[in-house]
């Protein structure tokens, strides 16, 4: 039998179709090369090589999908050979080369944005350093307009010395004389431009990560001059936060150095009248202080900063328009004094926190002020204004987003075991989500432990989980009342059966000295939580259960003819006070006395013997 004919403009129609798709995506994915490389042309060539090389393998694959399809068809054309078989290579064919195109479409803006990722992490791993915070900045639009031709070829002059200065960093005394020709060239000019002041900052940063300190201050200085007219406000205030931070976070730089750019930038910022700024920069200068411990010098700038929060003229509240900058200060000093354990005056400030209330603070300030009450009121023992406090911490660093918040709730857990609460601290709604968080699981567990009375599992968890839970010098302070409080309560369930039971008993359930549980045992009797007595020769205790019940019953008949009495009198005077003088004390003729004496006599037994009451 003859093969069936053929028809070859089935299979030619949609291979020549599938490849003009491939040509017009290839040319599109041309296109958006052609505008990466322009309009990202400060790129690391690494980001360009890859996205030639991205381009070079999509136009292999759309070339190389009819390509296939028509090798794979071209028996067929030959031989003829059966009916169903040249449906199935063409079936293929297409399938491939639409399967293909369509990726390629798909991927198509996905690509740009890809590469566009990629080359941003691949360029700050090439061309800047950690901490670099000039890396966003450099590309931003200043706002400046030239008009002209000659101007626009002046300044793509200078950005072409700029780029060029700034790919040279590896060699920094390179770099340096490039960036300075641009300063030198602008002062010669008499003008102070956009990319003077961005030279600037790179000239700062590497001299003072070389070490050259002394010459990262002069360039700061001449940089400090831009920010009158060179550059915007917004420009110059997000510059000056960077360097101040990027300065602040050297650990190597004297203390005394690092004060040198906060003045010459508090001078600068004084000059062009930038209270807002100056503020801000005062405020970081003191959390610096803080978190280095200078407490002295803290003190100077809270000072100022108190003087800056102060009610102008004209205003009758001290909080009207201050009042979020009062509270960061207040935060800040509460701070100050927690460390220096100064409980007087930390809680002077605090309670003077609580009362701003004009103020819209940030989350994390409530957060630090409340934490550092909580601590408060921790050192005096007070757990349950402690969980209060730990609780509305956390609150606010959940709101805010701080990492602080795993921390405070930590605390908050804390507090929980010590007041004795029964109430599980993880059932509320906001603290639910994090019972299960790895930093949190341990003292989760400790909750459970110490709810069943557990001691040694409590014990255990302790020691397994020391970097969660024992790592932390305040959680480490407290564990000692922690497990003298889970020892008592387990101590109080384990006498109820007995009369008379011994300490080293005790003791050894507990594994503890019989010195600590002799001692649990005298608070138990001193706080009337036991009614016994601790026989020391032979290390025994006897509970005087009998007495304890006699006691209190005694105590109850003794309050009852008390209130009786009380009630006597009342109705007495009333009777008096209605009758007159003719009805003789109206009540008067009742015979309530004995009442009274009965009272006595009960009061008495109260305090007697057993047998007398019987």
């Amino acid at each position: 039998m003859s093969p069936s004919p053929i028809d070859l403009d089935l299979i030619l129609g949609p291979l020549l179709w599938g490849s003009w798709i491939a040509l017009v995506v290839l040319s599109i994915q041309a296109t958006q090369a052609i505008i990466y490389f322009k309009s990202y042309k400060t790129d690391a060539w690494q980001s360009k090589i890859l996205v030639l090389a991205m381009l070079a393998l999509g136009a292999g694959a759309g070339a190389a999908s009819p390509g296939c399809a028509y090798q794979a068809t071209s028996p067929i054309w030959e031989a003829h050979v059966g009916q169903y078989l040249p449906r199935i290579w063409v079936s293929t064919a297409v399938a491939a080369d639409t399967s293909i195109t369509l990726a390629l479409l798909y991927h198509m803006n996905l690509v740009r944005s890809a590469v566009a990722d990629f080359a941003q992490s691949l360029a700050e791993r090439t061309m800047s350093d950690d901490g670099d915070f000039m890396m966003e900045e450099d590309d931003e639009d200043y706002g400046f307009e030239y008009e002209g031709s000659d101007a626009e070829d002046d300044v793509v002059d200078v950005e072409n010395e700029y780029y060029t200065a700034k790919s040279q960093r590896d060699t920094p005394d390179v770099a340096l004389a490039s960036f300075q020709k641009i300063v030198q060239n602008e002062a010669d000019a008499g003008e102070q431009g956009e990319f003077g002041f961005k030279a600037l900052k790179q000239m700062t940063k590497l001299t003072f990560k070389n070490g050259r300190f002394d010459d990262a201050l002069k360039h700061y200085k001449t940089l400090l001059t831009y920010t009158k007219k060179g550059v915007t406000r917004n420009v110059a205030e997000k510059s000056i936060n960077g360097i101040l931070d990027y300065v602040s976070a050297e650990s190597k730089l004297e203390t005394g150095r690092m004060q040198e750019f906060y003045e010459v930038t508090m001078k600068a910022l004084e000059e062009a009248k930038n209270e807002r700024l100056s503020t801000k920069t005062n405020l970081k200068l003191a959390k610096l202080w803080l978190d280095r411990k200078e407490y002295g010098r803290l003190n100077k700038i809270l000072k100022e900063l108190h003087e800056s929060c102060a009610p102008t003229e004209g205003e009758s509240d001290v909080d009207s328009s201050k009042g979020t900058l009062q509270l960061e200060v207040y935060a800040l000093e509460i701070q100050m004094y927690g460390e220096t354990k100064n409980n007087k005056k930390l809680r002077e400030i605090y309670e003077k926190s609580l009362r701003v209330r004009s103020a819209i603070p940030h989350p994390k300030i409530q957060g630090v002020i409340r934490e550092c009450g909580g601590k408060m009121y921790m050192s005096e023992k007070d757990w349950a204004k402690a969980q209060v406090d730990f609780f509305e911490s956390f609150k606010s660093y959940d709101e805010a987003g701080s990492p602080q918040r795993v921390q405070v709730l930590k605390y908050l857990v804390l507090a929980h075991m010590l007041m004795d609460s029964q109430i599980n601290p993880f059932d509320s709604q906001e603290t639910k989500p994090y019972k299960n968080d790895s930093e949190i699981v341990a003292m989760t567990n400790l909750v459970s432990a110490y709810q069943r009375r557990d001691v040694h599992e409590a014990e255990k968890i302790l020691r397994d989980n020391r970097a969660t839970i024992m790592d932390d010098p305040f959680i480490r302070g407290y564990i000692d009342d922690v497990l003298r409080s889970l020892r008592t309560q387990w101590i109080l369930e384990i006498i109820k059966p007995y009369n008379r039971i011994e300490i080293a008993y005790l003791a050894r359930q507990l594994r503890i000295p019989s010195e600590e549980v002799e001692d649990i045992l005298v608070a138990l009797i001193l706080d009337e939580k036991i009614q016994g007595s601790i026989d020391q020769v032979s290390q025994i205790l006897d509970l005087d259960r009998h007495n304890a019940v006699e006691a209190r019953r005694y105590a109850s008949l003794d309050k009852w003819t008390t209130q009786l009495t009380a009630l006597q009198n009342t109705m007495v005077q009333k009777t008096n006070s209605a009758g007159g003088p003719d009805r003789g004390g109206g009540m008067g003729g009742l015979d309530f006395g004995g009442m009274s004496m009965m009272g006595s006599s009960w009061a008495g037994m109260g305090a007697g013997s057993k047998g007398e009451w019987a």
